[in-house]
C-alpha cells in the first residue's frame, strides 16, 4: 500500500483519520487495533544544513531543547501496524525549511467532560505564539510527542500512551484525571507528524477547570457537540482537530474551512 495516501480527509489537505477498534470516529476508516514497533537503528546525523537552523531557531527561542522523539517510518493502514525509530526534536524542528523526513509520533488528548444534562463538552485549546507550529490557532488537546519509549524496547504498550495523555492534561491543562482509550490515529502533513488520539473521560464538566499553562496554551474551551460548528466558524481550528470533529459527528461531512 502507499505510505502517504493521496486521498485528503473530508477536504483537509494533507490530514488523514483512522480509528482504532471500538471508538467514536464513526467516519474514519479502520484498520483495527492499533500496533507500534521501535527500530532502534538510530537516527542520522544532523546534517551542517540542519544544525544551521537549529542554532538560528534557537537563538530566537531559548526556550528549545533537542530531546529525543519517535519518528514514524511506515504505517499500514490495513493492518493498524506502525514502525517507528528514534530521532531528534532538532531533526523534528527545522522543518519545512529543511526537509529531514521526521514524522513525529505524538498522543493528542480527547478530553470530555460531561453537563448536568448529560451532554458531552471536548476541550479545546489556543496554541501559545511560540510553539512549533500552528501559532495562535485551536486544537484539541493537550497534545504532545510520544516519550513514553525507552533504549531497547521493542513494542510501544498501549497502557503507556494513555496514561503519557493523561499526564499532558495535568501538564498543560491542570486537570488530575486517568484512563483512557485509544480511538484513533491522524496523519498530519504540516505538522509532519502522527497523533493517537486518546479519549479520557473528565467527570463532571461543573468540576472538570482547565487551566492552561500560558507556553502550550493561552486559552482553554469546553465545547459541545452542539456548539462545534458555530465555535469554528468564530476561531480558526487546526485541520486535524477538524478532521476529528468531523469523524466524531460533531461537525457535517462539508465542514467549515
Amino acid at each position: 500500500m502507499s505510505v502517504w495516501p493521496a486521498r485528503p480527509e473530508a477536504g483537509e489537505a494533507g490530514i488523514e483519520v483512522w480509528g482504532c477498534g471500538p471508538g467514536d470516529l464513526v467516519e474514519a476508516a479502520r484498520p483495527g487495533p492499533l500496533s507500534i514497533r521501535i527500530d532502534h537503528r538510530g537516527p542520522p546525523e544532523a546534517s551542517a544544513e540542519v544544525r544551521r537552523e537549529w542554532a538560528s531557531m534557537c537563538a530566537a527561542n531559548p526556550r528549545l531543547h533537542n530531546g529525543p522523539v519517535l519518528s514514524v517510518v511506515w504505517f499500514d493502514a490495513e493492518q493498524g501496524s506502525m514502525l517507528t525509530r528514534p530521532d531528534t526534536y532538532q531533526r523534528l524542528a527545522v522543518q519545512p525549511r529543511v526537509r529531514t523526513g521526521v514524522r513525529m509520533l505524538g498522543v493528542t488528548a480527547l478530553l470530555i467532560a460531561r453537563d448536568e444534562a448529560g451532554r458531552e463538552h471536548a476541550l479545546l485549546g489556543k496554541r501559545g505564539g511560540s510553539v512549533r507550529v500552528y501559532g495562535g490557532r485551536w486544537e484539541l488537546g493537550p497534545a504532545g510527542g510520544l516519550d513514553s519509549w525507552h533504549p531497547g524496547q521493542q513494542v510501544i504498550d498501549p497502557a503507556a500512551i494513555v496514561e503519557q495523555a493523561a499526564d499532558e492534561v495535568q501538564e498543560e491543562a491542570g486537570l488530575a484525571v486517568s484512563g483512557g482509550s485509544i480511538i484513533g490515529l491522524v496523519r498530519d502533513e504540516i505538522a509532519c507528524s502522527y497523533d493517537v488520539i486518546v479519549r479520557i473521560d473528565a467527570g463532571d464538566l461543573r468540576a472538570a477547570r482547565a487551566r492552561p499553562d500560558g507556553w502550550e496554551y493561552t486559552e482553554v474551551a469546553w465545547v459541545s457537540a452542539a456548539e462545534a460548528e458555530g465555535f469554528m466558524r468564530e476561531r480558526e481550528l487546526i485541520g486535524p482537530a477538524r478532521a476529528v470533529l468531523r469523524a466524531l459527528g460533531w461537525v457535517g461531512p462539508g465542514g467549515i474551512r
